[in-house]
């Protein structure tokens, strides 16, 4: 059974009596039992920064609900992240499309913090290839960009699962996320998208998806992404995808 809250947050601002609170809401992850809110809270256009219980209230249908905890992160510290990157190089992506995942994994390469963050790259055609572990080397992963070459079926939700899988397993960073640059083809893997989907939810792990070369399935990296609280990119700029790292840290 699904059950949806609404929060409603009563927060004391000491600018002016008539100052205006926004909230907003981030995300909403429904993991039933389990729901989690994710907001920001502004007062005179200057952020909010408060785990004080007192300050909350979350009601459903006008009744109070206990919540579990809240947290507020240190506003002058970064998240630190680790990603794992997951490339296409099956023959659906042909040449123009590895063009395209090539650059994109480099433009994020040159956007990740390494002083604080780490990668892995996973490249999938017939089967999946770790070819690096996670690592916080950014030209070791640069190194390895230009060998991933097109060939053979594509088995892009065995490869999503089993790095959503690996960046759980590590919890070396405080956030943790799956990129996958692809065209949206499935020759056959052995996961569902479901599965995947379902998978990525429980562990909180958010799938992020650009669309490379021709043909795109739309509909397969659209709900792989936005129902994981990712997000799905047609061919980002590298300006867009420094929005995403923001977002993410």
């Amino acid at each position: 059974m699904n059950r949806f809250f609404f929060a409603l947050l009563f927060l004391a601002c000491t600018f002016v009596a008539s100052a205006q609170r926004m909230l907003n809401f981030k995300r909403i992850v429904n993991n039933w039992p389990t729901i989690e809110l994710y907001y920001s809270i502004a007062c005179e256009g200057r952020r909010l920064y408060t785990e004080a219980r007192k300050f909350y209230s979350i009601r459903e249908n006008g009744t109070e609900v206990q919540t579990e905890s809240i947290w507020c992160p240190e506003p002058k510290q970064w998240t630190s992240l680790s990603l794992a990157m997951v490339i296409d190089a099956s023959a659906h992506m042909q040449a123009s499309g590895m063009d395209e995942a090539r650059q994109h994994t480099l433009n994020m390469l040159d956007i990740l913090t390494w002083s604080r963050d780490e990668a892995s790259l996973r490249v999938f055609r017939d089967s999946t290839a770790v070819y690096s572990g996670a690592t916080s080397s950014a030209d070791s992963l640069r190194a390895l960009v230009p060998l991933m070459h097109d060939s053979g079926k594509a088995m892009l939700f065995d490869a999503v699962h089993a790095s959503i899988a690996a960046v759980d397993t590590a919890r070396t960073k405080d956030e943790r996320a799956v990129l996958v640059l692809s065209n949206g083809h499935d020759d056959g893997s052995v996961i569902t998208l479901d599965s995947c989907i379902a998978f990525a939810r429980a562990k909180r792990v958010r799938v992020y998806a650009i669309g490379c070369g021709a043909d795109r399935n739309h509909d397969v990296l659209f709900n792989l992404s936005e129902r994981t609280y990712g997000r799905y990119l047609f061919s980002p700029t590298p300006a867009r995808l420094t929005g995403i790292y923001l977002e993410l840290t």
